[in-house]
């Protein structure tokens, strides 16, 4: 009997050998799937899945312009100036673009000759008030004066009327006579020239007082122009123009600044012909 070869007996080995490993994996996937846990199932029903939809309906749409427009403030100031005066005063914070508050000051003028004026009026009402209690003075003393003319007056007209009556009984000359009657009318004369006074009075005093109440009149032009020296913001806004600068004049009327609320705004809108 013939000996098996090398090459018949590895074959023999490795076929042997691969028989084995597949017993032995096979094993291990018996034992694997004999020990696998069990897994519950879900007692939740299947549900039906949400869909957003949206319903679409024809609907009219007016028709689209194209315009062109500007905006512009609702609200819009211009300060212009009250009073004829030189700009000696632009704060910082003044300038184009920047916000203001009502009542901020925008500019200062020169306020040398409404000080002037104002002293000038100031002087002529005391000057009045003086002339109107010198003039009330003056009426009582002539009314005080008239008072006893008009008493020496009496006098007189009775010791005119006892000389008569002394001429008619002889005891009295006509030159007694003519002496009294000179001294009656010379007190009666005196009584009218004070009367004249008295009566002169009242004119001069209207005319006092009206000085009085023009001077208190410019008076108040000139404190009310003294005020108006500072110009201020009317409104809370932002400084759109700033038209004025240092060292210029103004004359009343013109536009210092304009100020802009932007709180409120519209656009002109303006549509092609076609």
């Amino acid at each position: 009997m013939n000996k098996p070869s090398p090459k018949m007996f590895a074959l023999a080995i490795r076929v042997v050998l691969g028989l084995v490993l597949l017993i032995g994996a096979g094993q291990v996937l018996s034992w694997l799937i004999a020990t696998k846990p069990q897994v519950e199932k879900s007692s939740i029903q299947a549900q039906a899945v949400r869909v957003q939809v949206m319903r679409v309906e024809p609907v009219e749409v007016a028709r689209q312009w194209r315009g062109y427009g500007t905006t512009q403030a609702k609200d819009t100031v211009d300060v212009p100036a009250r009073v004829s005066a030189t700009v000696i005063e632009l704060p910082e914070s003044i300038e184009v673009g920047k916000e203001i508050k009502a009542g901020d000051v925008i500019a200062r003028l020169d306020v040398t000759d409404f000080k002037s004026l104002l002293s000038a009026a100031d002087k002529r009402i005391a000057e009045a008030d003086a002339l109107l209690t010198q003039l009330s003075v003056e009426k009582d003393r002539l009314e005080e004066r008239l008072t006893l003319e008009q008493q020496d007056a009496e006098l007189a007209r009775k010791d005119y009327e006892r000389q008569i009556d002394r001429q008619q009984q002889g005891s009295a000359s006509p030159t007694d006579v003519d002496r009294a009657q000179r001294t009656l009318l010379n007190a009666e004369r005196a009584v009218l020239a004070t009367r004249q006074q008295l009566d002169a009075i009242p004119p001069r005093l209207a005319g006092l007082q009206a000085g009085k109440g023009v001077a208190q009149a410019d008076r108040d032009n000139a404190k009310t122009n003294l005020d108006r020296t500072v110009i201020t913001s009317p409104i809370d806004g932002i400084i759109e123009s700033l038209d004025i600068e240092i060292g210029e004049n103004l004359a009343p009327g013109a536009r210092v600044a304009r100020i802009i609320d932007p709180r409120k705004l519209e656009v002109p809108l303006q549509l092609p012909a076609s």
